[in-house]
């Protein structure tokens, strides 16, 4: 880890630590809310200021543009009333475009043999439990959207953890891109309980609130750090 990756985990992980305790000691409160999103909001500012040596880490940036975008409506969107009822659907649009840009940065030499094939399985597992579980509760185009938006994640998750196997990105570069990208995955299979699940939709649970803040942030704090690293590629 170079000096300026260890200044972002540190940053970033006392950062998501402070909103934990903020969750836990002022539930619900818009303030709280905000302050995650500005802190999201300085991740995209951050790479936005950040010299970059290759075209990836361009396309890792615009990503983040589009993260804060959906992180905002879907956050903030419900206490602003002509945008209430369309939280949701901007929210995962926004989300779905960043995971494209993702998909463009992380698909090298693309292959599905051997490990790339294997890397397919836990991530369809899982996909496709939460998604049985919680289609009764999606009705209407929303189902198709939700559809759409969990093949994009599926996708995305599964090329970032092939960078692995693929040989285009350096070893550290690849073992933090593909960090990265399981750990929105799995922050994502929480938001669409939060969405869809009528145990918790509509209401504020800090433990899932936490639950998703703890995988979100430390995702694109890896994202961030892939942004500065220098040997991105293989020599």
């Amino acid at each position: 880890m170079s000096d300026i990756q260890r200044l972002i985990i540190g940053v970033y992980f006392t950062l998501t630590m402070f909103y934990v305790v903020s969750v836990n000691l002022f539930p619900g409160d818009v303030l709280v809310r905000l302050t995650g999103w500005v802190t999201v909001l300085t991740i995209f500012i951050a790479a936005l200021s950040i010299e970059k040596k290759c075209l990836e880490q361009k396309v890792l940036t615009v990503a983040a543009f589009f993260m804060v975008i959906g992180d905002f409506f879907l956050g903030l969107g419900e206490r602003i009333g002509i945008l209430k009822s369309w939280d949701v659907p901007l929210g995962m649009f926004g989300f779905m475009i960043s995971y494209i840009f993702l998909i463009i940065a992380f698909q090298k030499n693309f292959s599905i043999k051997g490990k790339n094939l294997w890397a397919i399985l836990p991530i369809a597992v899982v996909f496709i439990t939460i998604f049985f579980n919680l289609a009764e509760f999606v009705k209407g185009p929303m189902f198709v959207a939700a559809l759409v938006f969990g093949l994009v994640l599926c996708y995305m998750c599964w090329t970032a953890l092939c960078s692995l196997f693929r040989g285009y990105f350096s070893k550290k570069a690849a073992w933090l891109i593909a960090i990265s990208g399981c750990l929105i995955f799995i922050s994502d299979m929480g938001v669409a309980h939060a969405v869809f699940n009528p145990l918790f939709k509509g209401q504020f649970v800090p433990w899932l609130k936490v639950y998703i803040w703890i995988t979100f942030v430390p995702a694109w704090t890896l994202i961030l750090a892939t942004v500065t690293e220098e040997n991105l590629k293989v020599q």
